[in-house]
């Protein structure tokens, strides 16, 4: 589908001047092919308005002021490969709760073979976009 987000545009597409709501995306690290895919399903997410990448590795290590950004962010949406749940789990030891969690291995969605295909991660971003407009 590749649908943009027009609140993340700076306006929700009336012409007013709403200001969006600051949204980050954390993923799996994507050593795996599900964890690939949630890795390049984000990639698409930010580049349509979704929402802005973020650096899961720097809280991970304890950087502070990436756990601070973290923090203040609005909405937290975690792509996780599998049931594992690496992402949330690094959040959640650096004290940041109350994310969106979406877990690829729980979409009833599959990858055909050795990684994933374009239209495969298509597929993922478009279940992520609509979990994203349910809540």
């Amino acid at each position: 589908m590749g649908l943009n987000n027009p609140k993340q545009q700076g306006t929700c597409g009336c012409g007013c001047s709403a200001q969006p709501k600051e949204t980050v995306i954390f993923t799996c690290a994507g050593a795996s092919k599900n964890g690939d895919i949630t890795y390049l399903a984000a990639r698409r997410l930010s580049e349509r308005g979704f929402g802005r990448f973020f650096c899961l590795a720097g809280i991970g290590a304890g950087i502070e002021e990436k756990k601070d950004d973290a923090k203040k962010a609005d909405v937290r949406i975690v792509l996780d490969g599998c049931a594992k749940k690496c992402a949330a789990g690094t959040l959640k030891n650096a004290g940041i709760t109350d994310n969106m969690e979406i877990v690829y291995s729980e979409s009833g969605l599959r990858i055909s073979g050795e990684k994933p295909s374009d239209r495969e991660v298509e597929e993922f971003t478009d279940y992520v976009v609509s979990k994203i407009i349910k809540k």
